[in-house]
């Protein structure tokens, strides 16, 4: 707003500004020096910063009409956290994980006791473990109510923190605080077992009667969640408040129902990342520059239309180059200090880094990554109102219009046939994934899986853990959809259930291609599938990794005699998943035997690098 010409004032609660970032964020994560410069850009851009003002206090939203301001954007965030609701929660030694970590990141807390119980499973459990680490404490132990598959924290955060030395038990829930002198001396705990799923998608913890065990230790640290503090909102009318506490606002705008009151951040959408809080003051700003300018408010990106392009296939030659992970201090070392613990790269990591894709910074327009990237999968539909798997082509397309695909709208674009002749208009779509919301439990298995960081799930404020699709990151590959425990992914125009038509329509024999394979080596690829026989049914997709178990098994069922799949060399394999795809072979032969057949029906087609057998 500030560069658009706008005058900017932010009242800030805490003396020093920084938020979430500054308050909650340990520095071993975020160092405070990089956190001063950012917010010192910010502020020598001429942002006034009015610092120990808290609104809903010191002054409600109408005064701050009354001076003249002409909008406001609340953006106070979650700040709350949630007790522990039990006996003995109030004794001195007991406090929330927000309240533990403001205390260590703005008032210099630099005690916690010997042996320190956190209680919780999200990132800010982890934070709150390892700054107890950190202020000295002997034994910091985490407790958690469900199974590892169940925790929402970060794998790599949980991995630091016991590289490090935090203890965590899982399946064990508090009971009650025991205390004396009204101070905390220990806790009981009970163990648990997962029952069915929950509101949340996830197993439900269910008590086991009689297994309640004391804990000795000196505090207990609850983090079991956030809410936003609606203190902001005293004495103002006519704004929406959720069922769960959150104020509600046009997705777009971040508009509320009251007039010129705008609101963003963790306040909307209840706890998530910092950047997520960017992303919505982004919408925010674009939507009051044009309530300000022209007293209308105006959707982000309603001006973006689609228009007719053409494409070109393009072959799959290079493989892809994984993250190269930074380093990090020694965990023995790093656990009594705050410094920082991930390393920068150096000059030599950085350039590598750099070099495995041309759009990890800043875009410039220049489009070279139009001949650089390796393109996107699209589908490309014929006029039929319902055409069969084999209808629908998928390609590979790169072209420098490629963004105009990521609306909803089927294209119609000219294509040139693979064996000549003349172009052939047909729909073009991109292939994406979709989500079941119903189905999802929570594992996140699609976003450790997902080659484009594409997918990933999020506990919303009302305890629901759902999936979340970037469609842009999104290629279409289907690996979420083939490690999805409950089926609770499926893909745009080659669904589960189209697939499944095509594989119980096979007769005898049912050979599962890879289109990748097939680009790198097509004449060997072709003559291997050629041995089939004519009769045989070939069925190709993005990654064999992709089909699901027990559509194989169905095939079977129906009267397939033979199935064979193909698997590429782990080297060449584009999605990482031909290790995979061996698992799950050898996993249905043994099934087989089980069952009292013959395991030699099942076979895999090993590709080697230059694609033969």
């Amino acid at each position: 707003l500030l560069h658009q010409g706008f005058s900017v004032t932010v009242f800030d609660e805490f003396d020093r500004p920084g938020g979430m970032l500054l308050a909650a964020i340990p520095e071993f994560r975020l160092p405070r020096k990089i956190l001063s410069l950012e917010i010192g850009d910010i502020l020598g851009a001429g942002v006034e910063l009015k610092s120990g003002v808290r609104v809903g206090q010191d002054l409600g939203i109408e005064d701050l009409f009354k001076q003249g301001y002409k909008a406001v954007l609340i953006a106070t965030g979650a700040h709350r956290g949630i007790p522990l609701g039990v006996e003995g929660d109030d004794l001195d030694g007991v406090m929330d994980a927000i309240s533990f970590l403001r205390s260590v990141n703005l008032h210099g807390l630099r005690s916690i006791g010997k042996k320190v119980l956190v209680i919780g499973g999200g990132d800010s459990a982890i934070d709150s473990a390892r700054c107890a680490l950190r202020l000295g404490a002997e034994e910091v132990r985490i407790v958690y109510r469900r199974s590892r598959v169940e925790m929402p924290a970060r794998d790599y955060e949980v991995q630091e923190a016991t590289d490090e030395g935090v203890k965590i038990d899982f399946l064990v829930a508090p009971t009650k605080i025991l205390g004396h002198s009204g101070k905390v001396s220990a806790i009981v705990l009970r163990k648990m077992r997962l029952g069915d799923p929950d509101s949340s998608g996830r197993r439900r913890p269910v008590p086991i009667e009689g297994s309640e065990f004391e804990v000795a230790c000196d505090s207990v640290i609850a983090a079991l969640g956030q809410r936003p503090d609606l203190g902001v909102l005293e004495g103002q009318t006519g704004i929406e408040i959720a069922k769960w506490g959150t104020v509600v606002t046009d997705e777009l705008t971040c508009a509320t129902s009251a007039p010129a009151v705008f609101a963003a951040g963790d306040i909307v959408s209840g706890p998530a990342t910092a950047v997520e809080a960017i992303g919505a003051a982004h919408r925010a700003a674009e939507a009051i520059e044009a309530f300000l300018l022209t007293g209308n408010i105006k959707k982000p990106g309603e001006k973006r239309r689609h228009s007719p392009i053409k494409f070109e296939i393009a072959p799959a030659t290079e493989r892809p180059v994984h993250r190269i992970e930074p380093s990090s201090t020694d965990p023995a070392q790093r656990a009594r200090s705050f410094d920082e613990v991930e390393m920068p790269y150096t000059v030599d990591r950085a350039r590598d880094e750099a070099s495995r894709c041309l759009m990890c910074g800043s875009c410039a327009e220049c489009r070279r990554c139009v001949g650089e990237c390796d393109g996107r999968y699209v589908a490309a539909l014929p006029s039929k109102e319902e055409p069969s798997w084999d209808d629908r082509e998928l390609i590979r397309i790169q072209s420098a219009e490629l963004e105009s695909l990521l609306g909803k709208a089927p294209l119609k674009a000219a294509l040139t046939p693979e064996t000549g002749g003349p172009a052939e208009e047909r729909l073009v779509t991109p292939i994406v994934a979709t989500a079941d919301e119903e189905l999802c439990i929570g594992c996140d298995t699609c976003g450790e899986v997902c080659p484009y960081t594409a997918i990933k799930t999020l506990c919303r404020i009302d305890g629901r853990t759902v999936p979340v699709l970037d469609s842009e990151f999104c290629r279409g590959c289907g690996l979420c959809i083939a490690n999805c425990p409950t089926g609770a992914l499926d893909q745009i125009h080659f669904s589960n259930e189209l697939l499944a038509k095509a594989v119980f329509e096979a007769g005898e024999t049912l050979v599962l291609g890879c289109l990748w394979a097939q680009n790198r080596a097509p004449g060997d690829y072709r003559a291997l599938l050629d041995t089939f026989g004519k009769d045989a049914r070939v069925i190709e997709v993005l990654c064999t990794g992709r089909v699901p178990a027990w559509l194989l098994l169905k095939a079977l069922e129906r009267g397939v005699k033979r199935i064979a799949i193909v698997a590429c060399a782990e080297e060449k394999c584009r999605y990482g998943s031909s290790e995979r795809v061996r698992a799950m072979v050898s996993r249905l032969k043994l099934l087989l035997e089980m069952l009292g057949l013959s395991s030699d029906i099942l076979s895999i087609i090993n590709l080697s690098e230059g694609g033969e057998t």
